[in-house]
């Protein structure tokens, strides 16, 4: 479960645009805004989610986190972990920072 406050950090920081629709002029939203894991280079663990914080979560639309068989958000990993390097610098994000 991801804690109301950090949700609401993460969509504000994003300004609840779907971050598929700003880097894919091709992209057409669909669905609710929801909050995407973003696993660290190298860790992406099959059924192990990242951690539920700022530095691992992306605001994306439904079709752009969860559609199809390979959602957007699988496919455009470099583009996501960039974000969060804008924002917090490159991982690794110590617990202690969250």
């Amino acid at each position: 479960m991801i804690d109301p406050d950090v949700a609401e950090e993460v969509y504000e920081r994003d300004r609840w645009t779907c971050l598929a629709f700003r880097f894919d002029a091709l992209h057409q939203c669909f669905g609710r805004k929801t909050l995407a894991h973003v696993p660290e280079l190298g860790k992406n663990a099959l059924n192990k989610k990242p951690p539920s914080d700022k530095y691992h979560l992306v605001v994306e639309c439904f079709g752009a986190n969860s559609g199809g068989l390979q959602p957007w958000s699988e496919m455009h990993r470099d583009l996501e972990r960039a974000w969060l390097a804008d924002f917090y610098g490159p991982p690794p994000y110590s617990p202690e920072a969250t």
